[in-house]
């Protein structure tokens, strides 16, 4: 089985769309879909219950509106226990997947190469009204340096895995949620939980896209702003945790990575005084390691 994650809030307008997208889907397994709602005050109930009576597939869904917004990690980690296959996809209720064998393709892959924790894939941009538009930022890295499978220096640089097309082994998931939940990390995000994966695992990069990633006003600032911080906390948490300084192997281009995530994270004015001087005994006790 495998289980569809879908953290909403405020998706009236564009979750019929994702929810059909995964409905559609062309699978030898079985599959559910997680629909998290954050408590949204607009029509999302109403439009599940009508696509969960009316779609073929309708009996996929697994629909849960909260009595309180928990926000987008505490959703998406109440989301992740729910599951119960043994990958794990996700898709927010603004995004649409747009290849009808997306999973199929994924859990073949998964299942004949178990050095594999994940596979992820490329996206088109959308605007609000569906429309592609230019893509300028969101782009993957040359086709060659992807092909063994060992993303993380790669992924320290910039994160290119677009969350609305990942499928992941379960136990990765459910493994650094509870980590993240134990250490009360409050600033992680999916960019944290792919370079952890990276870490322990190879990762496959199919090039054709897969999903509609919408750029849209009610969310777009939302998601810059919550990114624009936690990008810097996540890199020095994984150092911090890793240890990855003291790797000899590393070469001068990959210290050369480590230096620039403390300097970034100290230019970084939305990161509190407070986290800054945290961290300030830890970077001078190590400098000569890091740089």
């Amino acid at each position: 089985m495998v289980s569809v994650i879908m953290i909403t809030y405020r998706h009236e307008k564009f979750i019929e769309q994702a929810i059909i997208g995964i409905l559609n889907q062309q699978c030898e397994f079985e599959v559910e879909l997680i629909i998290a709602d954050d408590c949204s005050p607009d029509r999302t109930y109403t439009i599940v219950e009508k696509i969960k009576n009316k779609h073929i597939n309708g009996s996929w869904i697994k629909y849960t509106r909260h009595k309180e917004n928990k926000g987008m990690n505490k959703n998406f980690s109440w989301a992740s226990k729910q599951c119960k296959g043994e990958y794990i996809a996700i898709c927010e209720g603004d995004d649409y997947w747009i290849d009808e064998n997306k999973l199929q393709k994924q859990v073949d892959f998964l299942e004949k190469n178990r050095s594999y924790g994940m596979v992820s894939g490329n996206i088109n941009l959308i605007n609000s009204e569906g429309f592609e538009i230019k893509n300028t930022y969101y782009h993957l890295p040359e086709s060659q340096t992807l092909e063994n499978g060992d993303l993380f220096w790669l992924l320290m640089n910039k994160n290119f895995i677009y969350t609305l097309t990942v499928c992941v082994r379960k136990e990765l998931i459910i493994r650094f949620t509870e980590e993240a939940e134990s250490k009360n990390l409050d600033y992680v995000y999916d960019y944290w939980f792919w370079l952890y994966i990276s870490l322990v695992s190879k990762i496959k990069i199919l090039k054709m896209p897969l999903a509609n990633y919408r750029i849209h006003n009610d969310g777009v600032t939302k998601k810059l702003d919550f990114f624009s911080r936690r990008k810097d906390l996540v890199k020095i948490n994984i150092i911090k945790s890793s240890r990855l300084y003291k790797n000899k192997r590393i070469s001068k281009n990959q210290r050369q990575v480590l230096k620039n995530v403390f300097i970034n994270y100290f230019r970084n004015r939305k990161i509190s005084l407070t986290s800054k001087l945290k961290t300030l005994p830890y970077l001078l006790l190590n400098v000569k390691n890091i740089i």
